[in-house]
């Protein structure tokens, strides 16, 4: 299992808009992707106004990975409506080889809580 981790960082003003259209758009297209196996978007509140976001996604392979990265250079640039939420250029993503897990146990019924 592969973890990409890509930051980037918007304005504190724009979270909600941002959220809005990363789901609308960023993990739908994650979620089509081959070998994704799920994804997140985490935001965490800086100084002076900004926002940091990390987008995580689970792939089942590097090679996944970069087919992904590689479909997505070829996409059209970003709209001016999507480049207006960062406040610079998103970074590069990296990633990470799953090495070990642990899980919570089980609770009633199979369930966590």
């Amino acid at each position: 299992m592969i973890l990409s981790c890509w930051p980037s960082r918007i304005r504190t003003s724009d979270e909600q808009a941002y959220a809005h259209h990363a789901r609308a758009t960023l993990l739908g297209d994650l979620a089509a992707a081959f070998g994704n196996r799920g994804a997140q978007i985490f935001m965490k509140r800086l100084a002076d106004g900004v926002t940091e976001v990390m987008t995580l996604g689970w792939w089942t392979s590097i090679e996944a990975l970069q087919a992904f990265a590689r479909s997505r250079s070829e996409l059209p640039q970003l709209s001016p409506d999507e480049d207006s939420y960062f406040l610079d250029s998103p970074s590069a993503s990296e990633a990470y080889i799953l090495i070990a897990q642990a899980a919570p146990p089980l609770g009633r019924n199979g369930i966590n809580y």
